[in-house]
């Protein structure tokens, strides 16, 4: 989990320096490691859609970056 957080954290950097091309690759690379780990928990019920504006739209797992919640 601290590698996807990582991994989004790079991400959001590279949007904001405009870095579009980096940033969608880390973006995409986030994605498929939420993946592996959703596939990987067996109680899904508490992973939700992140509703904070700093995580949108790529934090998938609210039980990670736990902001708001």
């Amino acid at each position: 989990m601290e590698h996807w957080k990582r991994t989004i954290e790079r991400a959001n950097r590279c949007f904001m320096l405009g870095e579009l091309v980096d940033a969608r690759e880390a973006y995409l690379q986030a994605l498929a490691l939420a993946q592996v780990l959703l596939e990987r928990w067996a109680d899904t019920r508490p992973v939700a859609v992140c509703p904070m504006p700093t995580a949108w739209p790529w934090a998938l797992l609210c039980r990670v970056c736990r902001k708001g919640w």
